[in-house]
């Protein structure tokens, strides 16, 4: 379970949950099939690091593609 970063605030910063979990299983997804050191050394889950680069605000929604 995720508790940092906070999830009622990447809600907020999203939109809406259904939203922030399409988001995070896209970049989660990226970052299986291109892994960061992180990732290669265990330290972090694809999950853990995608939450963290939408709370940075590092990963955003395009609403330009709808």
């Amino acid at each position: 379970m995720i508790f940092e970063p906070p999830v009622e605030e990447m809600v907020d910063k999203v939109g809406n949950g259904y939203l922030l979990a399409n988001l995070m299983a896209k970049r989660a997804k990226m970052l299986f099939q291109h892994p960061t050191e992180e990732l290669e050394n265990g330290t972090k889950t694809e999950l853990q690091i995608a939450a963290e680069e939408i709370y940075a605000g590092k990963v955003v929604i395009d609403d330009t593609q709808a």
